[in-house]
């Protein structure tokens, strides 16, 4: 059987093809590729995460009918829901909480997405979800310290050789990445120091501009938030 898990997300659209319970393959979408992926995939069946696209949802539906599952905040989740307001909850959130699940056993777990946000989500030993943090991402710091100063112009990303900063580009470039580095830095720790026996999983677009490795035992799965969606379809056919 193929799936196709679909992550609309913020910024991008980004699809994965499950075959037999593997990832056989992964893609960036268009809008004109996805409105035609059940001409690409025929027998296929579509799991869908919807972050903000609302105008492709009733495509899919349309074009997949029986074979169309989206993430909704009434389906059955592989995890105990803890958090206080789960109707708030992104639905990337939801995803990567689920694949923490399938991603490790009986540890406590946490996950780092790194993208339009800087996202945390953490499920313990039991699969009890609690929640995590939200912080906004590197674009995001770039575009906010353009837009309400007076000053400062509108950069993009690239990242700095140097934490000084020798002018004014690259002092905001340093602000903003190694900002971002001590945050994510200072935030594992908390989360290690209450529970030194935790699994950690990065991804994110962003998170290839992050390396970890050298201070922490961290795993990497850019194709996370896709596996949690491929979860959560398949935690609900059962």
């Amino acid at each position: 059987m193929t799936v196709l898990s679909v992550d609309l997300g913020n910024t991008r659209t980004k699809l994965g093809v499950y075959k037999d319970g593997s990832l056989i393959q992964t893609r960036m979408l268009s809008s004109f590729q996805l409105n035609s992926l059940k001409q690409d995939y025929p027998n296929s069946k579509v799991a869908v995460s919807n972050v903000s696209k609302n105008e492709y949802i009733n495509s899919l539906k349309k074009n997949f009918r029986d074979d169309f599952f989206e993430l909704t905040y009434s389906v059955r989740l592989p995890f105990e829901m803890c958090y206080d307001t789960p109707d708030t909850l992104g639905k990337d959130r939801i995803s990567n909480a689920a694949a923490l699940v399938d991603f490790s056993i009986d540890k406590p777990k946490l996950c780092i997405d790194i993208g339009t946000c800087i996202k945390f989500d953490f499920v313990d030993q039991n699969n009890r979800y609690f929640g995590g943090s939200i912080s906004p991402g590197l674009r995001l710091r770039l575009a906010a310290l353009n837009q309400k100063t007076e000053n400062l112009p509108n950069l993009d990303f690239k990242k700095p050789s140097s934490f000084i900063g020798n002018n004014t580009n690259q002092s905001i470039l340093s602000g903003v990445y190694f900002g971002m580095l001590n945050e994510i830095e200072g935030m594992i720790d908390l989360y290690i120091e209450k529970y030194p026996e935790m699994n950690i999983i990065i991804t994110g677009g962003d998170a290839i501009h992050f390396d970890f490795n050298q201070k922490y035992s961290i795993f990497a799965d850019e194709n996370f938030t896709l596996r949690g969606i491929y979860q959560i379809y398949l935690f609900n056919e059962k």
